[in-house]
């Protein structure tokens, strides 16, 4: 995900800025710049092919949950 870090960088954020501006821990973040990616997104990345749908309608439930406990 070195677009992650190029496009937090075109945004003038920090990685602490973003993760309070997502919720996402500074430590994934560091993760996820440094190409250390947990099996989950690889796993979303052949849903994604082989259900020929949308990251959209993959996570609408999550992000509604997420929403709901707000």
């Amino acid at each position: 995900m070195t677009n992650l870090k190029n496009i937090r960088d075109s945004k003038k954020l920090t990685q602490e800025e973003l993760s309070n501006l997502t919720n996402i821990p500074i430590g994934t973040l560091r993760d996820w710049e440094q190409k250390k990616f947990p099996k989950q997104i690889i796993y979303l990345i052949k849903l994604k092919e082989s259900l020929n749908c949308s990251y959209e309608e993959l996570l609408l439930q999550i992000e509604q949950e997420e929403n709901n406990e707000k």
